[in-house]
Parts: structure tokens; C-alpha cells; sequence
């Protein structure tokens, strides 16, 4: 897991260079970020928990109504600036 924690954190220190934070609530971005990290480690199609409901996904447990949509945004404004 520690590989996720600092993938995490550089993707949170990278968005410094973006306006993700004028634009999102903390959590959005955290989570958006978090996705991002998942994502780059190839976690995400393995991420599940038990009695989870199949229509809903793991941020909805800490942010309602965030959309894929959304997050991909942020995961695009980060990887957008470092190019």
C-alpha cells in the first residue's frame, strides 16, 4: 500500500501547479487523486470490499454524487501540468 500513499501524495503536490484547489472541496481532490494512484498502479480493477452495493463506487462512501466525469477533470488538470 505504501506505493499508493506516495503515488497519492506526489499527484497531491503536483496539483499545487493547477487550480484544482479554487475550483474542488479538499476531499474531491484528495479522492480524485487517490483514484489517480489506483489507477497508475493498476489497483482500481481490484479495488472491492465485502456487502458492497455493485452500483456504487468506493468515493461515494466519503463524497456523494462525485462523478467519474469529475475526477477525471482533476486527474487530467495534474497530468495536464506536468507536461
Amino acid at each position: 500500500m505504501s506505493k499508493i500513499v506516495t503515488d497519492a501524495w506526489t499527484f497531491v503536490n503536483d496539483s499545487q501547479r493547477t487550480t484544482n484547489a479554487l475550483q474542488w472541496e479538499p476531499e474531491v481532490v484528495a479522492i480524485a487523486l487517490l483514484f489517480l494512484a489506483f489507477k497508475v498502479t493498476k489497483l482500481q480493477e481490484r479495488l472491492d470490499w465485502e456487502d458492497r452495493n455493485p452500483d456504487e463506487q468506493w468515493w461515494e462512501v466519503f463524497v456523494e454524487n462525485l462523478t467519474v466525469n469529475m475526477i477525471e477533470k482533476i486527474c487530467h488538470a495534474v497530468l495536464d501540468s506536468l507536461q
